[in-house]
């Protein structure tokens, strides 16, 4: 049997050609939009900053759009089209396949999450200088970690860029069970992908209300680091609970009723 690690290695080369090189462009054109507005505010002329701020807008939108479709489709060709035919004569369990998946996306919307917070800092470059950019930087790891220590603030972030992984795992494996369902519509494949996208959506907000979701907003908006950490422990266990549902849901219906086209 391949090791999961072999996968994983094939499927970051794949994704890695397109998304890198467009991650990188982003920061570029971040950084040439904050240098421009900088230089307006000496000059006056604004051309060039309106210009790079449309182009600016024009790559974020590419970025989010690229990247979902990219892992979308590494998915539905790799294992539902026609390279599905050669994927499944692999020595590979079908759950080997789904986790590559969903590590995969998992990393990479955490590293396009990242990217869009460091295109930002670099955009607004002209409105702060990088000593006051440290200086804020330290006071909200201060209050992240509720008075309780610089370290503790970084363990803070640490918590907060697993549980995107986590959380951006979910929602991709939920995507994948979703066109998994899809597929056996026949003939209508996209239709029956996106209202199963729907129901599993409806059915995630019933339960996000059961589990009190404003009241964990409530809790990150007062700081307090203890309710913070709980509110990150519900997220994380309810993260998890649906990412298992939706892998058992792709996994059977990938064995057991598959249907390439």
């Amino acid at each position: 049997m391949l090791k999961l690690g072999t996968l994983l290695k094939y499927e970051f080369k794949s994704v890695g050609r397109v998304l890198m090189p467009l991650f990188g462009l982003f920061l570029a054109v971040s950084l040439l939009c904050g240098l421009a507005n900088f230089a307006s505010i000496y000059t006056g002329v604004r051309v060039l900053a309106v210009a790079l701020g449309v182009l600016y807008t024009l790559m974020a939108c590419a970025v989010v759009v690229v990247t979902a479709i990219v892992l979308i489709q590494r998915f539905n060709k790799n294992l539902l089209g026609n390279e599905g035919y050669l994927c499944f004569t692999l020595p590979v369990s079908v759950h080997s396949h789904i986790a590559c998946k969903t590590i995969s996306a998992g990393i990479w919307l955490t590293i396009g999450a990242i990217t869009g917070v460091l295109s930002l800092a670099l955009l607004l470059m002209n409105m702060v200088t990088p000593m006051e950019l440290i200086i804020e930087g330290q006071r909200l790891l201060h209050e992240m970690a509720g008075f309780h220590g610089t370290l503790t603030g970084i363990l803070v972030i640490v918590e907060i860029i697993a549980l995107l992984m986590l959380v951006f795992g979910e929602a991709a494996v939920k995507i994948y069970a979703a066109i998994s369902l899809g597929q056996l519509w026949s003939g209508h494949r996209v239709a029956g992908a996106i209202f199963s996208f729907i129901g599993f959506s409806i059915v995630e907000t019933i339960l996000g209300n059961i589990v009190m979701v404003d009241e964990i907003d409530s809790m990150l908006y007062r700081g307090d680091f203890f309710g913070m950490q709980m509110s990150f422990a519900v997220v994380a266990v309810s993260a998890a609970v649906l990412m298992a549902i939706y892998w058992v849901v792709s996994n059977r219906l990938l064995n057991r009723h598959l249907n390439l086209q």
